[in-house]
């Protein structure tokens, strides 16, 4: 029965951990990108032309998966915002939700329903991945001109994001490792 508390107050912590990744990796940037072009070079006329030294920027972006998915419902891509909208956000605070109810119920050997429902949603973890690949994709193709020098570089949200898929996966682990708890116990019991 200790072993039992010890592994849902585990549980507990782990899926509170990974509530606050997710919600760091949604709400902070994932990647910011820049065009440029080194020592610009305007002609202004007659023969005269001035030099800008030290990189002179066209085009910076750095956004939100929430930003991106706003971004993407205003330009009328409704399919991709949806798919990243229901990847990122829906499945895994779903997923969330049923750990937490499974974890905090009392009548654990009713709820293993739920448990393979969490399951089933657990594997579109790949789809967590995909996703942020997909925002990585979108922000370095995106407004990109020939001639120009780009940069970019991964801010906080995508590794929020990563150790929420992680951990996520670690909480399947904990539950699972409960599930088999009660399924001993019980089987101990009716012998």
């Amino acid at each position: 029965r200790k072993k039992r508390t010890n592994t849902k107050q585990l549980g507990i912590v782990i899926l509170n951990v990974s509530l606050v990744l997710l919600f760091a990796g949604i709400s902070f940037p994932f990647l910011e990108l820049g065009a440029y072009m080194d020592n610009l070079k305007v002609d202004i006329g007659l023969g005269v032309a001035k030099t800008f030294g030290g990189k002179m920027y066209f085009f910076y972006q750095s956004k939100t998966v929430l930003q991106l998915i706003s971004t993407l419902f205003q330009n009328g891509s409704f399919v991709v915002a949806i798919a990243i909208f229901s990847f990122s956000i829906v499945f895994p605070f779903a997923k969330l939700a049923i750990f937490y109810y499974y974890l905090l119920s009392n009548r654990m050997n009713r709820k293993l329903k739920l448990l393979h429902i969490a399951s089933y949603i657990g594997k579109y973890s790949m789809a967590d991945v995909f996703v942020a690949a997909c925002f990585l994709s979108f922000l370095s193709f995106n407004n990109l001109n020939m001639g120009i020098k780009t940069e970019s570089t991964v801010l906080i949200g995508l590794y929020f994001f990563l150790g929420y898929c992680l951990v996520s996966i670690v909480t399947y682990f904990v539950i699972k490792i409960k599930t088999d708890l009660l399924v001993a116990n019980n089987t101990i019991e009716q012998h």
